[in-house]
């Protein structure tokens, strides 16, 4: 994970760090925050990006209010960050590549908070992983995603005094899928399909909030030692199906974005 090795039953907690509630500010508002669904904190060629899909931004939000959970700071106070840049896909007018177009980039500074806190540690790096594309299907242990679903955000009112109800707290929890390949349902060019695996843990039916979420499998080489590949995003999931932009793709996207900024 990031050229460190980790225990295989300490993964996913060591994957956790990787992955937020997208959280967007409210100006104005007395809800400061709205969580809508996940967001993956990435590293791509040395730069830093959080992933999610576009349509996760409707109901009048814009990018400037993306602010994500970065980190916590040393009394265990979220850091909550800002992106510099943000960039949308457009393939064009043509209506049959739009579901090609529904990712959202933001870019992060290599910055440090908190004097010497450098906040790169909690980016996945995606230049080099393992796709599943390239791996066989039998060497693999494992398929999941990690998201935020939205029946497990919810908002801690502090009501002692009436007339003057506060947010007090936004809290948001995750909640892990395991999956495997959906080998019945056509794939599309950009998108992998995958189902709930069937002898796998559920412990959730709906699967809104799951948008953003990266898919990771776990596989094993000749060796039998065990590595951590990354599939994709999530972009939609509904009836036990989930559709995923695959790596591959999501590294044409970051290597489009890359050249056109520099």
């Amino acid at each position: 994970m990031n050229g460190v090795y980790v225990p295989f039953n300490r993964c996913l907690d060591n994957l956790t760090r990787f992955i937020r509630p997208l959280s967007l500010h409210n100006p104005g508002s007395e809800y400061p925050l709205s969580v809508k669904g996940t967001c993956f904190l990435s590293t791509y060629r040395g730069r830093q990006f959080v992933l999610s899909t576009k349509h996760q931004l409707r109901g009048g939000f814009e990018p400037g209010n993306v602010c994500t959970w970065i980190d916590e700071d040393r009394n265990g106070h979220k850091i909550m960050v800002s992106p510099y840049q943000a960039a949308t896909i457009s393939l064009g007018n043509d209506p049959s590549t739009s579901f090609a177009e529904d990712v959202s980039i933001f870019e992060f500074p290599s910055s440090k908070y908190e004097g010497e806190r450098d906040i790169t540690r909690n980016f996945f790096d995606i230049t080099t992983a393992n796709e599943l594309a390239g791996i066989d299907q039998n060497n693999i242990i494992c398929m999941f995603t990690v998201g935020y679903p939205s029946l497990f955000t919810e908002y801690i009112i502090d009501d002692a005094d009436i007339e003057n109800v506060k947010v007090k707290e936004l809290k948001s929890l995750y909640s892990r899928i395991f999956l495997q390949t959906a080998a019945d349902i056509p794939s599309m060019e950009f998108h992998r399909s995958m189902r709930i695996h069937r002898d796998g843990p559920v412990s959730i039916s709906y699967f809104d909030g799951f948008s953003g979420s990266p898919v990771f499998f776990v596989h094993q080489d000749r060796g039998k030692q065990c590595h951590l590949g990354f599939s994709g995003i999530i972009r939609l999931g509904a009836n036990e199906i989930f559709h995923i932009y695959e790596a591959s793709y999501l590294q044409r996207i970051l290597d489009t974005y890359i050249e056109m900024i520099c």
